[in-house]
């Protein structure tokens, strides 16, 4: 497992100020939140749908590359795989902890079937 202090999706993310990207074998999970696309500090955003998604946890496979520009995060498949919303950033936290725990869960099992 490696922890990364960089959003590791969503195209706008250097406008959101809360960020998490973990790799955990062939996947990346990445939370992302607390976005204010107009740079204004009382004006956060929801991310997608719904009006009091302030928070996003998507989990994407790894495409084996690594960013160019030196920071280390992995290469990834666009489409994620699984994904959560959340209200706040308690609950995205936990969230992302969630999802850890979940694909190391899955990377076990797929290293332990024959």
């Amino acid at each position: 497992m490696i922890w990364y202090g960089n959003a590791g999706h969503f195209c706008d993310a250097g406008r959101c100020q809360f960020h998490m990207c973990t790799e955990v074998g062939e996947y990346m999970i990445s939370t992302i939140g607390e976005y204010y696309p107009n740079s204004s500090p009382d004006k956060m955003k929801p991310i997608g749908v719904g009006s009091k998604n302030f928070y996003e946890t998507y989990v994407f496979t790894l495409d084996g590359t690594r960013c160019g520009c030196g920071c280390g995060l992995p290469g990834y498949n666009l489409s994620e795989i699984d994904g959560i919303r959340y209200e706040t950033p308690k609950e995205a936290n936990e969230g992302h902890m969630k999802m850890i725990e979940k694909y190391i869960h899955l990377t076990k099992q797929t290293q332990e079937d024959p």
